[in-house]
């Protein structure tokens, strides 16, 4: 009788063996697909100053590749909502939204709303953040040689 249930008790133990194992596998393909499919969009750099020290720093998004105002424009908008890091500071203030963004010959025309123009605490001065505009669409964008923007209707640096 003992070596009847020291059998079982075996096969048991090897059953249970293998029936955890095959869950630890098939825990690791739905991770494995759904981290494949997780990351749906392009990658993105995003430049921002740091409230710290001033530094350039850097955050990393997926944007929809197919935005109904185009990737450019969408990229755009997208900065200007500012930073998801809290230690990173705007680039304009709060409330400033893209009134215009075109692509012509390869050059980027941007037209910002007159809040741009205001500064808040927790916004780069309005030259860095101008630049730090240029420099991200420059950077993510290859095709885009040039970055002009407007302020209120008017050229800004």
């Amino acid at each position: 009788m003992t070596q009847i249930s020291g059998k079982v008790s075996k096969d048991l133990k090897k059953t249970l063996s293998f029936l955890a194992l095959g869950l630890v596998f098939a825990a690791f393909a739905v991770s494995l697909v759904r981290f494949a499919l997780g990351r749906t969009g392009e990658r993105r750099i995003f430049y921002f100053q740091s409230l710290d020290d001033g530094h350039v720093c850097t955050e990393i998004r997926f944007l929809s590749p197919d935005a109904v105002q185009g990737s450019v424009a969408f990229f755009v908008d997208e900065l200007l909502l500012g930073p998801m890091t809290n230690r990173y500071s705007r680039l304009f203030t709060p409330g400033t939204v893209a009134e215009f963004c075109i692509v012509q010959d390869n050059m980027l025309h941007v037209g910002l709303s007159a809040d741009a123009l205001r500064r808040a605490v927790d916004t780069s001065p309005l030259k860095t953040g101008v630049e730090l505009l240029r420099r991200n669409v420059l950077a993510n964008f290859s095709g885009i040689r040039g970055v002009f923007v407007y302020i209120d209707g008017k050229q800004a640096w």
